[in-house]
């Protein structure tokens, strides 16, 4: 594996400074309403910058929302803002699971406010736990299949595991022990960034082997809750999809329909998170389909805003589940990229 872009600390007035002149920019533009800040700068050099920006329509030139068409410091935006009208904030902790959402600027016209992320219910939550666990192993497995890792990045990325145990413990999931380890030894790695200003980070091959076990551990546990709440047994028939002819079975397997064949994929995952998958496209009535259903609405909403008005670059929320064509391919890589990893390494 070659391992670039080590971390280094930069100081917390550097990342408050580019915030200033982000706010300064954006409060120009009458259709901006409001701009919040999302997650905490508890490590400077390693944490980013996440921003949540509200706006009524289009601006006339596209990309004027970027922070990356600003010239400000890209070491501390690891992604680009998220933009979102104002009628879908209250409906936020649908498309997008985030926590300490700060005000940095609102306007005096309407009034903007952010659901509580201890208003979500569990249902959703384990949504959020399986979806995010899933799109951070396709992450790593694609940093293992192309042997470079981002160790600035890659460090960023995995503090999300912290998130990921807080939401299983919320809902009674038990992680293995091993799990509960690795997790306390992320947070006091960060911990110690924090208070000496930047540590080297050595057995960077340990941390990224140990971070894949553990998110497979987790997908597992959140497989297993997952049946337990759904309490719902779903028919021995396939569940079709309307789109690019894929289709759902009770076993343990996922078939891609082409030509007229069906062509297997190997089981990558539980089969209990095909269930989820299908969740999607059969028409159940219990509350975790619900939150599904109305999880996909509002995601399919907020991006045909984001199309309409040409805010492609915004990011737009992760179903884990595709949407369009060039989704599902995706998917379907991911889905090969851990197939490789469970099955060859």
């Amino acid at each position: 594996m070659d391992y670039n872009n080590f971390p280094s600390y930069i100081p917390i007035r550097h990342y408050r400074e580019n915030i200033e002149k982000y706010i300064l920019h954006v409060t120009r533009f009458s259709e901006v309403l409001g701009l919040f800040s999302m997650g905490g700068l508890s490590t400077p050099g390693l944490s980013d910058i996440d921003l949540i920006v509200v706006v009524r329509n289009k601006i006339a030139q596209e990309g004027l929302l970027s922070p990356f068409a600003l010239g400000l410091d890209d070491r501390l935006f690891l992604h680009n803002v998220f933009i979102i009208h104002p009628s879908l904030v209250n409906k936020f902790n649908y498309i997008f699971y985030a926590t300490n959402v700060q005000p940095l600027f609102v306007t005096n016209d309407i009034k903007l406010s952010f659901p509580a992320v201890e208003t979500i219910s569990k249902e959703l939550k384990l949504i959020y736990l399986i979806e995010l666990s899933k799109m951070r192993l396709y992450q790593l497995c694609a940093i293992n299949q192309s042997g470079k890792c981002d160790v600035r990045m890659f460090l960023t990325r995995i503090s999300s595991i912290i998130h990921s145990a807080n939401i299983a413990a919320d809902l009674a999931i038990d992680l293995p022990e091993a799990v509960v380890d690795f997790i306390n030894y992320i947070a006091s790695l960060r911990k110690r960034w924090a208070e000496q200003k930047g540590t080297l980070i050595e057995n960077i091959e340990q941390i990224f082997e140990h971070c894949m076990q553990s998110w497979c551990h987790i997908i597992e546990a959140a497989a297993n809750r997952y049946t337990h709440m759904n309490r719902v047994i779903l028919s021995e028939r396939r569940i079709r999809s309307r789109w690019f002819g894929i289709h759902f079975s009770k076993y343990d397997r996922c078939y891609i329909k082409k030509d007229r064949k069906d062509r297997l994929l190997r089981p990558c995952l539980p089969k209990n998170l095909y269930y989820h998958y299908a969740g999607y496209l059969g028409g159940k009535t219990n509350k975790y389909h619900r939150e599904q259903k109305k999880r996909l609405y509002l995601v399919k909403k907020h991006r045909k805003f984001l199309s309409k008005n040409q805010f492609t670059y915004s990011m737009s929320g992760n179903l884990g589940f595709p949407l369009n064509k060039r989704e599902f391919i995706s998917f379907l890589l991911g889905e090969l990229r851990f197939l490789f990893y469970r099955y060859y390494t």
